[in-house]
């Protein structure tokens, strides 16, 4: 079967800037597959490239060497097959949510009829139907980043890239938004690359969890989540999922070092 996302020896040098004048190697040697399909979880500590990752399978970053394939094409650059779900939801404050969530079908000139049949289903998948004519200063945090999940959604692309989307929000909030993403996710089985700093987060929605070393980023290991689906809340307090959690936390552990934010 071929991958939904294939990395293969991806490395990443920034040049020189400021008086330094000093390259700095962000990645060295990413390798890793994500099944067409899958949700697959990116932990790492701070400084070791997981945004960078995403933004390069994005297309909004150049590679300095390796290859990346979605769906066994090789990524060039942007794309509506590779949607992105930001940290802080990127909506446009003078257009209300049934406006925003269409956004993308209007400029692509896609099939209306076919797109407003979407926008209902994700309008409903995501419990804002009864908000589609809010504009955002009117929602909660965690009612945009539902309108930014379902305008990523909208266009069917082939991966979707999240970036932290839960980070911003509370404990009670991010955990309804982690069964909310779950539950979208089992009705259209997108493929997901999804980064994370939270490995409970992690453990809970992947099925897979690959963990980075510090600064230059490689991959450490890889752990396939054995945690049958549908996952609850109860899921979080199995012994089995404690005992893994315990140990990913000791690998990140030891990658932990002061430094800079994420590249």
């Amino acid at each position: 079967m071929t991958p939904g996302l294939q990395i293969r020896s991806l490395s990443k040098v920034f040049a020189s800037t400021g008086r330094s004048r000093a390259e700095v190697a962000a990645l060295t040697d990413i390798d890793f597959d994500v099944q067409a399909g899958e949700i697959y979880c990116l932990l790492g500590p701070s400084g070791c490239g997981k945004s960078t990752i995403l933004n390069i399978v994005a297309g909004f970053e150049r590679m300095s060497s390796g290859e990346v394939a979605v769906g066994g094409q090789p990524v060039s650059g942007p794309s509506p097959e590779r949607a992105f779900v930001f940290q802080q939801p990127q909506l446009f404050p003078w257009l209300d949510v049934w406006e925003n969530i269409m956004f993308g079908p209007s400029v692509r000139s896609a099939s209306r009829s076919g797109a407003r049949e979407r926008a209902e289903s994700l309008l409903a998948a995501t419990g804002l139907t009864e908000f589609r004519h809010h504009h955002v200063y009117q929602l909660s945090g965690g009612m945009r980043q539902r309108v930014a999940i379902a305008r990523a959604l909208i266009n069917q692309p082939s991966v979707l890239l999240m970036d932290e989307p839960f980070g911003a929000l509370d404990a009670q909030t991010r955990i309804a938004m982690q069964e909310l993403l779950l539950s979208i996710w089992d009705r259209l089985h997108t493929t997901i690359l999804f980064i994370t700093h939270d490995v409970e987060e992690a453990l809970f929605l992947g099925d897979h969890v690959g963990v980075m070393t510090a600064r230059p980023g490689r991959m450490k290991f890889e752990v396939p989540i054995p945690f049958e689906r549908p996952r609850t809340v109860e899921t979080l307090t199995l012994p089995a999922f404690v005992e893994l959690k315990k140990q990913v936390m000791v690998a990140l552990r030891e990658e932990v070092r002061p430094g800079p934010c994420d590249v």
